[in-house]
């Protein structure tokens, strides 16, 4: 879900959205917990397509783990 460019992904337990959160982070990804089980990713207005490729590319491997 979401609005505008601040998405919000929701996980089965919070346990899992925690272990995503310092996996990222552990790789160069600030993402912040929201509610119950539920990832906030809020980046600059500013932001590039080659950091915005980057964030995904971090988040995606940190979910194949």
């Amino acid at each position: 879900r979401g609005l505008g460019l601040i998405i919000g992904i929701e996980f089965i337990s919070v346990n899992f959205r925690d272990d995503v959160i310092k996996k990222c982070f552990r790789n160069g990804l600030l993402l912040a917990s929201a509610g119950a089980k539920t990832i906030r990713m809020t980046p600059p207005l500013i932001v590039s397509i080659d950091e915005i490729d980057k964030a995904l590319e971090i988040f995606e491997n940190v979910l194949k783990l």
